[in-house]
């Protein structure tokens, strides 16, 4: 009977991480711990998570970490505008917001990256809770539904004094963008190459691929995506967007983490489409492309 209930817990887990109705970093003591030993290698790293895993939820937290690690996670941006849009499943739930605004007397805009306590509907997001002006007005989370990842004040065009705020920094003061993301050569004029060390106290990078986007990498190994392609199933199948991929294995480093240092690597592209520090309202479908246009822009880079 016990085995039968876990089995039957574990078919419905299952479902909820194939649909990203529970994902990894909402799930307290796995992957919110920052981890920022400088010498742990990633082996000790998914161990420690198992570990945790065991204590949080007995036997089942071990299935539940080995099921968290073999998930794909892929999320859509709809907008072509990254710097303002929601990012959803391909079946169209909504589990994360990128917003940027300005505050009136207040010429800098600021980016901030929330995830949703609960996914809706892409259909349903506008009128939730009234979603968006509660973002520009920076309503409570409690009475939202939202917690707030990170922060981005701009500066200026580039990054040498934009400022980064966000729980995975353990800084209150914000982190200057240029002290997060470092270049192997500080003097080359080539950005198409940009490291960080994660929450998890593991060095990873960001390598532009055109203008399509970035891959991101770990020890020479890739664990995630961040690249504009054709889409083949779900809500938006037949068009092509921006679609954030996390691979298995890339559970310890933090969401906001992941989203932030994207948004800042992808500066350059953005501001070469909307002009520097412009931005534009809206989720639109432009940019999308028809079956002819999209499966090749995946094809990424050829080597890590």
């Amino acid at each position: 009977m016990v085995l039968d209930r876990l089995l039957k817990t574990h078919a419905r887990l299952s479902l909820c991480i194939s649909q990203h109705q529970c994902n990894p970093y909402q799930i307290p003591a796995l992957y919110t711990l920052p981890m920022r030993s400088q010498g742990r290698k990633t082996g000790q790293n998914r161990n420690l998570a198992e570990t945790l895993a065991f204590s949080y939820f007995g036997t089942f937290g071990t299935v539940l970490h080995q099921a968290l690690q073999r998930m794909d996670l892929q999320l859509v941006f709809p907008s072509s505008n990254l710097l303002d849009s929601p990012l959803t499943t391909l079946s169209g739930d909504v589990c994360y917001e990128i917003s940027t605004t300005t505050t009136p007397g207040r010429l800098i805009p600021i980016t901030r990256i929330y995830r949703l306590r609960d996914p809706i509907p892409l259909s349903e997001r506008d009128k939730a809770v009234n979603l968006r002006d509660s973002m520009i007005l920076g309503n409570d989370e409690a009475s939202t539904g939202r917690q707030k990842l990170a922060e981005i004040h701009w500066k200026d065009t580039g990054l040498s004094s934009t400022l980064v705020y966000s729980h995975s920094l353990q800084s209150f003061d914000g982190v200057p963008a240029q002290t997060l993301l470092k270049k192997r050569n500080p003097l080359s004029l080539s950005q198409k190459c940009h490291f960080f060390t994660g929450n998890d106290g593991i060095k990873y990078r960001w390598k532009v691929i055109g203008s399509i986007g970035c891959v991101l990498t770990r020890d020479g190994e890739e664990v995630g995506r961040c690249l504009k392609r054709f889409i083949a199933d779900g809500i938006f199948m037949g068009h092509t967007k921006f679609v954030l991929h996390l691979k298995p294995g890339s559970e310890t480093l933090d969401m906001g983490m992941v989203l932030f240092t994207f948004l800042l690597v992808d500066n350059r592209r953005q501001q070469k489409d909307y002009g520097p520090l412009k931005w534009r309202k809206g989720h639109d479908d432009e940019g999308d492309g028809d079956a002819d246009s999209g499966p090749e822009a995946e094809s990424g880079e050829g080597g890590h």
